[in-house]
């Protein structure tokens, strides 16, 4: 069972891999998960919302006994397997590297910026028709 950075919990089994996007090889998780208690669509939902993915921890019972930060890469899609009689929804997520994740807090920072400035702007404009 596993558990996203907001508390969704998940039935399924993880396996560490690589998978290669863009053009680099990159460590990845492999999810199965019982397509009986799932669907297609919902599981691509949930895996395909960064906000859930950025964090990912494996529970056994209350415990946790991993955790996997910016796993917010899905390569390949979704696919369904059988194994052993038993239907599975297959799905890859893969990490970000750093200079990825560097580039999109820059990139946050901005737009915080660009934001503040804009406010700025308005109070020194709400300020000089004031004391004209």
């Amino acid at each position: 069972m596993i558990k996203f950075a907001d508390d969704t919990i998940l039935v399924c089994t993880i396996e560490e891999s690589t998978a290669p996007y863009a053009a680099i090889s990159r460590d990845a998780l492999v999810f199965k998960i019982p397509k009986s208690e799932n669907t297609v669509e919902s599981i691509k939902t949930i895996l395909s919302d960064t906000a859930k993915t950025t964090t990912i921890s494996v529970l056994d019972g209350e415990t946790t006994t991993a955790t996997y930060s910016n796993y917010t890469i899905l390569v390949g899609g979704i696919t369904l397997k059988t194994i052993d009689n038993e239907d599975y929804i297959i799905a890859v997520l893969a990490q970000e590297t750093y200079a990825e994740i560097q580039v999109d807090t820059q990139a946050q920072e901005i737009i915080t910026l660009k934001g503040q400035n804009a406010y700025m702007q308005s109070a020194l404009a709400a300020i000089q028709l004031f004391t004209k």
